[in-house]
Formats: structure tokens, sequence, C-alpha cells
């Protein structure tokens, strides 16, 4: 591929915010709002249930980077953490601050985003930055030792609860996710983002370019800089880095895949979320990701209007209209897609590997509907009018994680839509915490100790009970709810 040349790159980073400003606004959640919730959740509106405020500031997120975007300036640790400060919708996550300057949290994803390739990747990542400590959760899971495919290295398998219907706040589900977590970060950011600029300033062809965006980002979301909306932060750095080298911004299926494939498997991911992204510019009113915008309520059509409207508004400041030569840009930049380099596809870890859980029932049921989800994602990219492309996306089902605990007969005609038994995998806050705390109090820790797990446990928000009732109810000796009285006078925590 020929050199490209500075007013060459110039040209493409001005094409590359078209392509953000070409999106037609009713079809822009879908930059924010991962593809596979779109049909269950009604496009943005359950994502803006659980998140409120976060799809108006990922969106002005790249709005105020458009300079960025259509310059040649190099990436910096300021520019990222005003990222995260903009799409930390009301000050929430503690905006702009990496997670050294308060207490630090754990980053785990889900078994079934897993390959073998992208457990290498962690794992050698984990190898390079010795400061790393693996997280551990639920007092009910021994801590695995994974030798597979030559890799040696100690995960935990842990538990948490996650919210499973945006709309009901007390409704939980048990996932899983293999766990890593640093407290030093701003040393790796730093090294990360140099490495970033320095091969950008040296790549001369599209290839070097991805792959420096996609190691980057990669980097950046495993060691989870801050404490929360970590990957919208780093989809919205990748999507200006897109965009600065000429390319259009990425509407993905599901961005969490980021987590647990490998770097050349999420080279593949990124290439087909920016192919779709080109999809919805030129076809506006068709479904994508099974969804189409205009099957919205005329209720949820007007909350989104009131959410954009300030993106509306900059657009008309900018005083952008689509220029006519767009479809040309288009075609021109799906030629650099589709010529860059195709990796194979992944292998994942659940069809190869079994974890022998105590709990393995729920594993499996939470499996199940993984499937289902890999399933679906077969189906929705079909359709794709791209399908010329070779693609994991478009591969045989079979491909895609099998149930690999106990239950390892279901048919596969039972997995192409979302397995009904799937409510059996929720329990409410209540019944998490109840749980936890009758293994504290059945556990043999002395009651001295007992009452120093309990303590630090504290009562969530917005609930009708408090840890103290759950205790007494779950039948803890007198000594162990004095001690938690007393401690709860003197802290107001419980």
């Amino acid at each position: 591929m020929k050199e490209l040349s500075e007013q060459a790159t110039l040209e493409q980073a001005k094409s590359g915010f078209n392509f953000f400003l070409a999106i037609p606004n009713s079809e822009l959640y879908r930059l924010v709002v991962d593809g596979c919730r779109h049909k269950d959740e009604q496009g943005f509106v359950g994502y803006e249930a659980r998140e409120s405020g976060s799809v108006r500031c990922f969106l002005n997120a790249i709005l105020e980077k458009k300079d960025f975007v259509n310059s040649k300036e190099p990436v910096t640790i300021e520019l990222f953490k005003e990222i995260h400060r903009v799409c930390s919708p009301g000050g929430r996550f503690f905006p702009g601050q990496f997670k050294e300057t308060y207490p630090g949290t754990s980053h785990g994803f889900g078994i079934y985003q897993l390959s073998i390739e992208g457990l290498k990747d962690l794992c050698d990542f984990a190898d390079r930055n010795k400061e790393f400590k693996v997280s551990y959760y639920d007092n009910n899971f021994v801590i695995h030792k994974l030798n597979l495919y030559g890799i040696n290295m100690e995960l935990s398998l842990c538990r948490r609860p996650a919210r499973s219907k945006p709309n009901e706040e007390q409704e939980f589900k048990i996932t899983y996710a293999v766990s890593l977590t640093k407290e030093n970060t701003s040393t790796l950011a730093e090294s990360t983002i140099n490495k970033l600029n320095n091969t950008l300033a040296q790549a001369n062809n599209d290839n070097t370019i991805l792959e420096a965006i996609v190691e980057c980002i990669y980097e950046l979301e495993h060691a989870h800089m801050f404490h929360d909306a970590n990957l919208r932060s780093n989809m919205i750095l990748a999507n200006l880095l897109l965009m600065q080298h000429g390319f259009p911004p990425v509407s993905y299926f599901d961005p969490n895949y980021l987590d647990g494939v490998s770097k050349a498997e999420f080279f593949n991911i990124m290439k087909e979320g920016m192919l779709k992204t080109l999809d919805i510019i030129e076809h506006p009113n068709e479904a994508h990701f099974n969804f189409k915008s205009s099957s919205l309520s005329a209720d949820a059509q007007k909350t989104y209007a009131d959410i954009i409207k300030p993106i509306t508004e900059s657009k008309e400041k900018l005083n952008y209209s689509v220029p006519n030569e767009i479809n040309q840009q288009i075609q021109l930049v799906r030629e650099r897609i589709q010529k860059l380099q195709q990796n194979p596809e992944p292998k994942w870890i659940i069809n190869d590997f079994k974890f022998h859980l105590e709990n393995s029932d729920i594993f499996s049921e939470y499996v199940s509907l993984n499937v289902a989800k890999h399933a679906q994602r077969n189906s929705f990219f079909n359709n794709n009018n791209n399908n010329n492309i070779p693609s994991y996306q478009n591969s045989s089902v079979n491909n895609y994680p099998q149930q690999s605990t106990k239950d390892t007969t279901q048919d596969k005609d039972e997995i192409t839509s979302e397995p009904e038994k799937i409510e059996s995998c929720e329990e409410s806050e209540e019944m998490f915490y109840r749980r936890l705390l009758k293994e504290v109090l059945d556990s043999n820790e002395t009651s001295a100790d007992k009452i120093k797990t309990l303590s630090e446990v504290g009562t969530p928000s917005g609930v009708d009970w408090t840890i103290l009732d759950l205790v007494s109810e779950e039948g803890a000796s007198e000594e162990i709810i004095e001690g938690l009285r007393e401690y709860s006078t003197a802290n107001l925590s419980l």
C-alpha cells in the first residue's frame, strides 16, 4: 500500500468526522447502545434506564473532541481523562480520575466472552504487568488454576450481582467473570498511549493503524483505569482515533467482547462495526441489529429527541449538511476497510474447558442464555449487506460457545431464542445479600471475625431492610447480633 502523505491523512480526518455527522439523528444511539440489546430493550430505552444520561454524554464527548479528530495531534493522558469526564453523566464514577486516586475496583467479564486466543493475550498482558493482582469475590468458589493450551495462570472465577432488567431495580442475576485488578495505573496508561502515538507516527498502511488502535484500547480496557465507564471511554477514544485516520466510527453488536477475545479477533470486530456504521448511514430506515428505530413508541421518540437535542443543536451550529460527495466517501472507505487483513475466527473457551463449579446448575442456565445470544448474533449479521467479507459474525452457530457443564444434551433448536427458564438465574438484591450473609454465619470463623466481616458489608441504598435485620432473621447468635448493634450505633452503616 502506498505511504499516506500528510495532506492525505488530513483529508481523511475531515472525511472521518463527516461519517459521524452523516449518521441520521434517529440512529445516533447505535454508536452507544450494544446492538445485541436493541430489539429486547427498544433501541436506546433500556440502556438509558440503566445508565441515565449516558447516551447524550457519549455523543457529546465525540462532538467536543472534533478538533482532535480534524488534526494530526497525538493522544495525551489529559485527553483520555477528559473523555472520561465528559462521558460520565452527572459527575458519577469519579470523573476523569484514574482509580489509583481512590479505592481500587476489579475488572470482570463473562466467561462467554472468553476465547482461547483471548485468554492467551490476557495472560500475556498480566505477565507483563506484574503489579496486577488476582481478585477474589466469593468464598463459595476456590481459585481455579488453569492449565490450558500451554497457559499457566491463576485466575479467579468470581460471582457478582448484575441488574437483569433495567426497569426492575431489585432484580439481579449472577454473572461469572475472570477478573484482574490493579493498584497503580498511571505508568501503564502513559506507556500504552506513548506506544500508540509512536506507532501511528510511523504507520504507512491501514493495517498498522488499526492494529495500533486495537492494541491501545485493549490494554486500556484490561487495565480498567477508572472506577466505572471504562468501556465507553475506551470506545469513544477508539472512534476518535478511527475518524482521525479517515475511518467511520464503530457500531458494535457487543463491545464487551473486547474483554475476552484476542487483539487480532477484536480487529475483525472493529472492521465489521465500521461497515455496519456505513450501512446505517446509507439505509437509516431499515432494521439494523434486527431493530427499526421507527418502531419506537411516540413517547420514546419524544424522550430520545430530548436526549439528543444538544447534539442536534451542535450540528446546526456547525452548519452541517451531508456533503454531496458522502456516497463517494463511503464507497472509498468501504474499499479501505475491505482491504484490511482478516484474522482467524475466535475459538471459544467454553467449548473446550469445563469449569467444575459447586453451583453448576445456575452456571449451566447462564451459559444457555449466552449460547442463545450468540445464535441471535449470527442471525443479525446473516442479513448484513457485506456478507462477502469473511466474518465470524457470519459463521455457523457451531463456532460459538456451547454449554459445557452438566447439561450437554440441549437441542440446537432450543437455543435459537433466549431460554424461558432464565428467570431461575435471577435473584433479588435481598436474596443475594441473605445468601452471602448466611455463608459468613455458617463459616468456621470466630464470632469476632464474623462480626468484622459482616460489619464491612453495609446496607445498600434504596431497600426497606438492613444488614442487621437479615442477620437476625438468618439465626445469628446473640453475641454476633449485639456486636453488630454496637458497630451500627458507632458507624451508622448497618
